[in-house]
């Protein structure tokens, strides 16, 4: 009896242990039917050997393996075409060697963690996997291509590999990343798609690594409010835009990328921050290699930028907060094999050796000798808030700007050369005690200096040749002194807008297309001592500049006037030498109470003089000769005319200008005629009181009441003496303390 019941109690455990062990797992060959199904009959931990095509929308609610037989992918369709074509729902499935295509929606989609992709083939939906919510998702050797949105989507993911696979030919991103963290990205293909990877909404601790970007339309790779992030070792190129982009975004690290062969910028950083970039290769992009844009405190060092069509390096400047360029870049940076030089806050630096482009941002006492490399940047040199820099023999070739300067304060640049810059050699905006000298300013796009809105400017001695723009152009500054400056072959010379009492003195301004000298706006300016030659317009202009003073200059062969003066009252035009030009020698237009004095007018092949719409002027003791006629009035009355020399083939041209004044003190002019037919020449003077017997009647408002019979009488030896030219700066300061003989 004893022994029975032992016997019934070992077969009674015995049944409990077998009751309570979990079940074997099973390999269930799937070769037809339905797929949802076999997984709804399958225990946790099976195994499905699947073959052939399964048109259905498939749920994976249990733990198991999903694989195809051998080599060859089973395919999935879904039968609802607005719903994925495969749901993981359930951890730690793994789908091996499946292809799934032709649906609306997701070709699979995953909410549960460590889920295993392998060697999967997903077309042709419009998101090709769709990762949300969950963690350890694996996408390994597969393939997903030629979807309508995302080839890959995950979205609050975290901790997932994507590791040898290709996301080819989908219409919107590769991969996308939204708020997703602490990923890797590795050893993959992401190609022709709108854009590569796409990291966005707070995504961080993600790595994107040993990955070959091609030929994607926009980013190869974009972060948008992302940190902590690493770009590693991967290879972009045929990029339709930037290859790496990233807006707003912070602690993010770039190292080691080679990037070629892209339609716009290598590496680009917008209003981001603390960014590590290092020893990344950026070659032959059609942009700029590195572009930071109101992106401060980043770290840049080892970057080899070179070949890149519009700029290696650049920084954007913005003028109401240069703090935002304030960046860690040392010179292990390179552009086109030479040195970024970028400092920001120092004192007192002087060493560049092998400089390729020099940035000085908030510092002082900053010396520049001998830099000969600076080229292909957006700026050679690019000063911004900085104090007491010297620059001196440098040369620069091919920026878009030579040398640009904001808000600085007493700098100087000697002996140097700038040539071929895309927009300005030199820009200078906000600046005080400018000093450019001894320098070859030639072939810019836009002109050779430029100079705004600065003071105590003292520009002498340069050569400012071949520019489309302006020689020289100061716009809106005071205290402007140009001194023994040539300005040859430019469009206009030299261009003064909007400045008052600047001094333009000893320069050469000739053969330019435009003007010589050309002053608009402001006040109180002085043209004084200068060549203009050979313009395609005046030799000097004065427009709606009131005040001016053009003194002793040569003006001659240019193709339009002489010296114009236009909309400018109160002008005072002394001394200068007006020789040969196509219209006319001098031509006042709506410039009321003009003095002109002491000029030598000859061989104009149209009036020496010419005054339009304009009253109380006084043109006295001038040589006016050879001209087409002496003078033309038009619309003009009350100006006065007195102690001239006249030898002209016709004396004065009258167009609606009655009741001016010609004559003075008992004196008018002399009036010859190369012909020996002048009424000096042909009139009486009985008394020889050196007076012609009978006045001068031009019209019946106009008459010289006491034409000049001799020359003695009124003084020609004094008035060739006044007009000699002075030969040197000294003579020139001189002039500028001297009294001018005025009547």
């Amino acid at each position: 009896m004893k022994q029975t019941v032992i016997i019934q109690i070992c077969i009674a455990m015995l049944l409990i242990l077998v009751a309570t062990s979990p079940a074997l797992a099973a390999t269930i060959n799937v070769n037809g039917g339905s797929l949802q199904t076999a997984i709804n009959n399958a225990a946790a931990g099976d195994t499905l050997i699947i073959s052939g095509t399964f048109t259905e929308n498939v749920v994976v609610n249990k733990t198991i393996t999903i694989q195809s037989t051998g080599t060859a992918p089973a395919c999935i369709k879904p039968l609802n075409i607005a719903l994925p074509a495969v749901w993981v729902k359930s951890p730690d499935v793994t789908i091996n060697t499946v292809k799934a295509t032709g649906g609306e929606n997701i070709g699979v989609k995953i909410t549960a963690n460590n889920v295993l992709l392998q060697n999967v083939d997903i077309s042709k939906f419009q998101y090709g996997i769709y990762v949300e919510s969950c963690s350890g998702s694996e996408i390994v050797s597969s393939n997903i291509h030629n979807n309508t949105k995302d080839g890959i989507y995950l979205k609050k993911a975290s901790g997932y590999l994507l590791e040898g696979s290709k996301s080819e030919n989908n219409d919107a991103n590769g991969i996308s990343l939204v708020t997703s963290t602490n990923g890797q990205i590795t050893d993959s293909t992401i190609s022709k798609n709108k854009k590569g990877i796409e990291l966005s909404s707070s995504s961080t601790g993600n790595t994107i690594q040993n990955n070959q970007l091609i030929d994607n339309n926009y980013q190869a790779i974009s972060l948008a409010t992302c940190s902590g992030n690493t770009i590693n070792n991967n290879q972009i190129t045929g990029s339709g835009k930037e290859a790496i982009l990233l807006t707003a975004s912070t602690s993010n690290t770039i190292n080691g990328q080679t990037i070629t062969n892209n339609d716009d910028n290598g590496i680009q950083l917008v209003r981001s921050t603390k960014n590590t970039i290092t020893n990344n290769i950026i070659q032959e992009n059609d942009g700029t290699g590195i572009y930071l844009e109101k992106s401060y405190a980043n770290q840049l060092s080892g970057n080899q930028m070179s070949g890149n069509k519009e700029y290696d390096f650049n920084v954007y400047i913005d003028k109401t907060n240069p703090s935002t360029m304030v960046n860690d870049i040392d010179s292990t940076n390179t552009v086109g094999g030479n040195k970024i030089y970028y400092l920001c806050n120092k004192e007192g630096q002087s060493s560049f050796a092998n400089a390729g482009s020099i940035w000085c941002i908030n510092s002082s006492k900053i010396t520049i000798i001998d830099a000969k490399s600076l080229s292909n940047s957006k700026y050679g040199i690019c000063l911004i808030n900085c104090n007491s820099v010297i620059i001196q023999t440098i040369a620069i070739d091919s920026c878009e700007t030579g040398v640009y300067a904001l808000s600085c304060n007493d700098f100087s640049i000697y002996a140097s050369k700038v040539t071929n810059s895309e927009t300005y050699n030199y820009y200078f905006d906000k600046c005080t005690k400018p000093h450019i000298g001894n320098s070859i300013i030639e072939s810019a796009e836009d002109g050779g200096i430029y100079i705004s809105g600065s003071s105590e400017i003292f520009l002498h001695s340069n050569t400012a040749t071949s520019n489309d723009g302006a020689g020289i152009r100061i716009v809106s500054s005071t205290d402007v002194d140009l001194l023994m400056n040539k300005a040859v072959n430019n469009d206009d010379g030299i261009l003064i807008e909007k400045c008052s009492n600047a001094i333009i003195r000893a320069n050469n301004a000739s053969l330019n297309d435009k003007v010589g000298i050309h002053v608009t706006g402001g006040s109180g300016n002085t043209v004084l001592g200068s060549e203009c030659y050979n313009n395609d317009k005046q030799g000097i202009a004065i427009e709606s500049s009131p005040n001016a003073v053009v003194i002793r200059n040569k003006v001659i062969k240019n193709k339009d006037s002489g010296i114009l003066i236009s909309k400018s009252t109160d002008p005072q035009i002394i001394c200068n030498w007006i020789e040969d030009n196509k219209e006319e020698g001098l031509s006042i237009f709506k410039s009321n109470n003009a003095e002109m004095t002491s000029n030598y007018i000859s061989n104009s092949d149209s009036s020496g003089l010419l005054i339009t719409g304009s009253t109380g002027c006084v043109f006295f003791n001038n040589l006016n000769e050879l001209n087409e006629a002496a003078i033309s009035l038009e619309d003009s009355t009350g100006n006065s005319f007195f102690y001239n020399y006249f030898n002209n083939t016709v004396d004065v041209i009258l167009d609606n200008s009655p009741s001016n004044t010609w004559d003075k003190y008992r004196y008018g002019n002399i009036w010859l005629n190369p012909t020996g037919t002048g009424f000096s020449q042909i009139t009486p003077d009985a008394n020889q009181d050196s007076i012609c017997d009978e006045p001068y009647v031009l019209d019946a408002t106009n008459t010289d009441n006491y034409p000049v019979k001799s020359c003695e009488c009124i003084g020609t030896a004094r008035l060739s003496s006044s007009l000699k030219i002075p030969e040197s700066s000294e003579a020139i300061s001189n002039l500028m303390d001297s009294n001018t003989e005025t009547y």
